[in-house]
């Protein structure tokens, strides 16, 4: 950083006062020459954050360990990169950046037009769903009950043949790399480019919590055709860093008491709850909530409503943060698209203020088709409740719904927690590195898990691929056969992701792909790695060969 860039910074801090900026998102309480304040990044009832405003400024969590100064705040609890954070400090206390450099310049540049790019696109398709010729898109949304004001709200579009786009952006001197970057245009196998949304697709702009437009995500008007697609991943653009309608649920949650977010399994469900009154609602850009996106959900929530079945996995996600999940009553509610074409806001309220415990219910779906009087049921039962614990990562949390299993079923929990154990041992098997793959269940395989060990793993990084960099489909269909894939699961799994239809996996499918998430623990293996993959698969003989710091 130059001499100038350091000086800027510094006049940058002394413009925006830690304390000054923190009260602007958490209530501080003075003690002598310090403040403290419960921490916006983990949720706590006691106060454990500290903010200093003299000499160095800056704040120091003692119940997560978060730290650093007023930039760094910013960027965690904004989710934003350091140039974004600068650049919002300077706009609030009104200053101008200084000249930077050429490749810092152009790096800017580059995520200016970007946003510059996704506001015309914006505007543009927006304009197609109200004066463009195909009212498919206008069917649909009238089909789904979604109201114009809630159009206009949510800048929604409709996307319709495949150039349209592209010659409008052409004409306003943009470059085919520009376009290609913005992720608004896609590269076809002969080289020319087309628009990335087309055949007839509503469009959902994705903001960021500045209001720009990092993407879109766009929902098929047709049964035929593909279901979702979202915006390419790119430098402004991710799906594991973004949560549709953040930007607004956000403050809703920092006006309520309750500090609840309402989270849709997608942005249609989305857009229905908030439309009928419940602003505090979000929905995540892809098929599965990752670990980032729960760590950026704790930023604003002590708890969540889940408005769908959640999956194993993201519980443990949640409970890891310590964020309560609680589970609508889903035979009251299909989907809340459904719920609300017989039923009132407010049934909808109480339905979420009946919400319950979203552990308790998965223990309760054991009981389902036995009887705990019959001696035998009630093994059954007992063994159920036991995988089940198992499956809950917390040690406190399983205690305490062990000790109420034990005593509604009138058995010892000193029992029960023998069992567990059991269980638990049984399931655990040591890694001799963090190469090795995770347990491998029966249903997966129809060969030896110790012979294919290799085909295994390379399946996985082939899905792992797929479900990060989605315009990558259409070459990997063409290249590799799903005849290829030794395992079942992830054969299957392949031939939804191919031929579009990833929102009709089942349950133990979405587990399998989250296990997958979690194996990796986000890392997105590497296009030089995947050719190996697949050459491992189509038994060419090539060795596979994973890059440093690839996947793990």
């Amino acid at each position: 950083m130059t001499k100038s860039s350091e000086e800027f910074i510094s006049q940058l801090k002394e413009a925006n006062p830690i304390v000054d900026v923190f009260n602007s998102y958490v209530q501080l309480k003075k003690r002598g020459r310090i403040y403290v304040c419960c921490c916006p990044f983990h949720v706590e009832k006691t106060p454990s954050c500290t903010v200093y405003p003299e000499e160095s400024a800056h704040f120091y969590c003692f119940g997560c360990g978060e730290s650093g100064d007023v930039i760094s705040f910013l960027m965690k609890i904004e989710n934003l990169s350091y140039m974004d954070a600068v650049r919002t400090l300077a706009d609030r206390a009104g200053m101008t950046l200084p000249i930077q450099s050429q490749q810092k310049k152009i790096f800017q540049i580059s995520h200016d037009k970007c946003y510059e790019i996704n506001r015309k696109t914006a505007n543009f398709y927006y304009d197609r769903l109200l004066r463009g010729n195909d009212k498919a898109g206008l069917q649909f949304l009238a089909d789904h009950q979604i109201r114009p004001q809630t159009v206009k709200k949510f800048g929604i579009g409709f996307a319709t043949d495949a150039q349209q786009l592209l010659h409008y952006l052409r004409s306003e001197q943009y470059s085919d790399q520009e376009l290609l970057s913005a992720g608004v245009c896609r590269r076809n196998p002969d080289g020319s480019l087309s628009d990335y949304f087309q055949n007839q697709m509503i469009l959902f702009p994705v903001l960021d919590p500045r209001g720009n437009i990092t993407g879109f995500i766009g929902k098929s008007v047709s049964h035929s055709g593909t279901s979702w697609v979202t915006s390419p991943e790119s430098t402004i653009f991710s799906q594991k860093k973004l949560l549709f309608c953040l930007n607004v649920a956000r403050q809703a949650v920092t006006e309520s008491d309750s500090k609840t977010l309402i989270l849709a399994q997608d942005v249609l469900n989305a857009v229905t709850i908030w439309q009928n009154g419940f602003e505090n609602v979000v929905a995540p850009l892809g098929t599965f909530i990752m670990p980032q996106l729960v760590k950026l959900i704790s930023q604003y929530a002590s708890e969540v409503i889940f408005t769908y079945q959640a999956e194993r996995n993201i519980l443990n996600y949640f409970s890891d943060a310590d964020i309560p999940v609680r589970l609508l009553n889903l035979e009251q509610i299909r989907t809340p698209v459904d719920y609300f074409r017989q039923h009132s806001p407010e049934e909808f309220r109480n339905l979420l203020q009946q919400a319950r415990d979203a552990n308790l219910i998965q223990l309760e779906t054991c009981q389902n088709g036995l009887n705990p009087e019959s001696q035998e049921d009630k093994s059954i039962l007992v063994q159920r409740n036991i995988q089940t614990l198992g499956e809950i990562r917390d040690a406190l949390e399983r205690e305490v719904y062990l000790v109420n299993i034990a005593k509604t079923l009138q058995i010892s929990p000193d029992y029960l927690r023998i069992q567990l154990d059991n269980y638990l041992k049984r399931r655990t098997i040591p890694r001799k590195s963090r190469m090795d793959t995770r347990p491998l269940r029966k249903e997966e395989l129809n060969c030896s898990a110790k012979e294919h060990q290799k085909k295994f793993r390379a399946e996985q990084q082939v899905l792992l691929f797929l479900l990060h960099c989605p315009e990558e489909v259409p070459e990997i269909s063409r290249t590799l056969s799903p005849n290829c894939f030794y395992t079942n699961m992830h054969r299957n799994i392949y031939y939804s992701i191919c031929e579009e239809q990833c929102h009709l996996l089942t349950p133990s499918q979405q587990s399998c792909i989250t296990d997958i998430e979690e194996e990796y623990q986000g890392i997105t293996p590497s296009r030089e790695t995947i050719t190996n993959c697949i050459s491992i698969l189509q038994n060419t003989g090539i060795k596979p060969g994973i890059a440093k710091n690839d996947v793990i």
